[in-house]
């Protein structure tokens, strides 16, 4: 009877020894949910662009993350540049905030990597993830508007511009050649005719001329579509500009002195009486048109 009460004991023992020898369970995985800068969520299996320059990037993940891993695991990277950034959390410790020291560049592609070294609060390990993204183009904005070498920026009315008259256009940085067309910068309103482009300024400005001579006293507008942009990239919201033209001081008739536009009257004024006159009376007409009426005050300022 002992010895099966031994033999029990035994087992049992052996029993205990193996649980206690028996491995942990294995760590789970952490999983990333969504990459952000700002307020743009960044696509997983797509191109990226437009990402602002100025916000931090975010990435959020399924669980709580290692704070000692997230700060040697996550890299910016520009042209393979480091770029230096602050990391901070936020969510409770699930989301991860970038933030680079300086504000991204323009037009450039950057690129985050997210190490595999990551893990989670409770060791879940992570798998490791690389994403590029392209941050907005820069702003290409009109510094000044001059009509005829007034600057008219900020003027609400503009009046009194001259029948061909001269627009230059100065942009905030050089503006691509190949978008400077007609079809971009334009002056519309009554028969301008076609417009001439030339650039100067580095290619920061733009002058524009019209074919034919403008409508005296009319309304135009200047023109510039979005179409327009900078060379390196920089884009352009579209603008117009309304002005009018001033009175078209040509002579319309011969210019003669004095005497000459006396004597005219003279001769045009006898021309009334004799041409229009009553041909069986002689006497003046009431006007030109009244037929055979005739008033014997006209033929008074007629021989007069």
């Amino acid at each position: 009877m002992m010895n099966y009460w031994n033999i029990f004991i035994f087992l049992f023992l052996i029993s205990c020894s193996v649980r206690k020898s028996d491995p942990k369970p294995s760590a789970g995985i952490i999983q990333l949910a969504q990459i952000r800068v700002g307020t743009q969520i960044l696509n997983f299996n797509g191109t990226n662009s437009s990402a602002p320059i100025d916000q931090p990037i975010l990435a959020d993940f399924s669980g709580v993350l290692d704070t000692a891993s997230v700060s040697s695991g996550v890299t910016l990277i520009q042209n393979g540049a480091v770029v230096s950034s602050k990391i901070s959390y936020l969510n409770n410790f699930q989301t991860f905030s970038l933030k680079p020291s300086q504000n991204l560049v323009n037009n450039l592609i950057y690129q985050l990597k997210i190490s595999n070294a990551i893990k989670g609060k409770k060791s879940e390990s992570f798998a490791g993830y690389t994403i590029n993204f392209t941050t907005i183009p820069a702003t290409l904005s009109l510094v000044s508007i001059k009509l005829d070498g007034v600057d008219v920026t900020t003027q609400n009315q503009v009046t009194n511009i001259s029948l061909r008259p001269v627009c230059e256009l100065t942009f905030s940085a050089p503006v691509n050649p190949q978008t400077a067309t007609p079809t971009n910068l334009f002056i519309s309103g009554k028969n301008p005719g076609s417009v001439t482009i030339s650039l100067s300024n580095q290619n920061k400005t733009i002058t524009l001329t019209t074919s034919n001579k403008l409508n005296q006293l009319d309304r135009y507008m200047l023109g510039v579509l979005a179409d327009l942009n900078g060379a390196n990239g920089e884009i352009f919201k579209s603008y117009s500009k309304t002005f009018y033209t001033q009175p078209d001081t040509t002579p319309k008739f011969p210019v003669v002195s004095d005497d000459q536009l006396l004597t005219i009257i003279q001769q045009q004024t006898f021309k009334y009486f004799y041409n229009f006159a009553e041909p069986a009376s002689g006497m003046a007409r009431e006007r030109d048109t009244s037929g055979d009426l005739v008033t014997t005050g006209g033929s008074g300022f007629g021989l007069m």
